[in-house]
């Protein structure tokens, strides 16, 4: 489970680096509206590499259920809240930005822990 975690952290951090410095520069000068729109459609889209990746690292540990959904999207939470906690602030932008992280997450690691596990040899320990 730490596996699948772990990757889905990274995957969303690597995400919000290089969505934020992109869209950063695209939205400055915008209307405040502008700016939280766009940045919760980029925390969704962090989520959503955070939740593909924490799913392709729990298919491969064999988890299985809502185990898998729980380390598919512990990382980009996990992600999200230390972002949070970095630089605190209060708002419904805030809260917003987290359920955006939580809805792309979801999102992205339902359809793919709902594919059938491919066919063919499977790797085992002894080779």
């Amino acid at each position: 489970m730490s596996r699948a975690a772990l990757s889905g952290l990274l995957a969303f951090a690597a995400a919000a680096m290089v969505l934020g410095s992109v869209l950063g520069v695209a939205v400055s000068g915008s209307p405040q509206a502008t700016a939280v729109a766009v940045g919760a459609v980029a925390a969704g889209l962090g989520g959503a590499a955070g939740g593909l990746a924490g799913a392709w690292q729990a298919r491969a540990a064999g988890l299985r259920g809502a185990r898998s959904l729980l380390a598919a999207t512990l990382g980009p939470l996990a992600g999200a809240v230390l972002l949070l906690a970095s630089a605190p602030q209060a708002s419904l932008a805030t809260l917003g930005g987290l359920v955006a992280v939580a809805v792309g997450a979801v999102a992205a690691a339902l359809p793919a822990l709902a594919r059938p596990a491919p066919r063919g040899r499977r790797r085992t320990a002894a080779g």
